[in-house]
C-alpha cells in the first residue's frame, strides 16, 4: 500500500481494541485525517462501528514497517488468536506455502485459541506421481513419499523458505 500521505495518520493497532502494535506486527489498519470519510449516510450505528475517535477501523490486516509503509496482508475476520496471546493469518500462511511448494494442492492452518498452529497439507497427486518416478518411488501411494529421505528433504526445505520470507 506504501506510506501515509499528508494530512493522514494512519496506525495499526489490536483488532476492535483500538492499541497500537509495535511497527512489524500485525493489526487492523486504522486511517485518520480529514480525507477519511465522515461515516455513513444515515447509518449512525454503522458509523459508529467503524469511526471512533477519528480513526476508521478498516476490518483490514496489516504490518507497517520502520519507516511507516504499510501493507495489508488480510482481513480480520480471517485471523484468529492463539492461547499465548499471538495473531495468525492463515490465508497469508496458506497462500505462501502453497506458492513455495509445488508438491502441495492444499494448506490449512488452525490453532486458534491453542499454543501452537498446525497445518493440514494435501499433496498434489499428480504432482506427486511425477516426483515419484524422479525420486525411485514410481509404485509408492501418496503415503509413502515423505517418510523416504527424498520427501524428507523436500517437506523440510518448503518450510524452511515459508520461514525465511517476510
Amino acid at each position: 500500500m506504501g506510506a501515509a500521505g499528508p494530512h493522514l495518520a494512519v496506525r495499526v493497532g489490536g483488532p476492535g481494541a483500538g492499541e497500537v502494535r509495535g511497527r512489524g506486527g500485525p493489526g487492523e489498519l486504522a486511517p485518520k485525517g480529514y480525507s477519511v470519510m465522515i461515516g455513513y449516510w444515515e447509518q449512525p450505528d454503522k458509523t459508529a462501528e467503524v469511526l471512533r475517535d477519528g480513526w476508521m477501523h478498516t476490518g483490514d490486516i496489516a504490518v507497517m514497517d520502520d519507516d511507516g509503509y504499510v501493507q495489508i496482508t488480510g482481513r480480520i475476520k480471517d485471523m484468529f488468536k492463539t492461547s499465548g496471546g499471538k495473531y495468525i493469518v492463515p490465508p497469508a500462511i496458506e497462500g505462501k506455502f502453497i506458492a513455495l511448494c509445488p508438491y502441495v494442492s492444499q494448506f490449512l492452518v488452525f490453532g486458534e485459541a491453542r499454543n501452537f498452529c498446525v497445518a493440514l497439507i494435501a499433496l498434489d497427486a499428480d504432482v506427486m506421481d511425477g516426483w515419484a518416478d524422479e525420486h525411485g518411488l514410481a509404485h509408492a501411494s501418496l503415503r509413502h513419499p515423505v517418510p523416504a529421505p527424498a520427501g524428507h528433504d523436500w517437506s523440510i526445505a518448503c518450510f524452511g523458505r515459508l520461514h525465511a520470507r517476510p
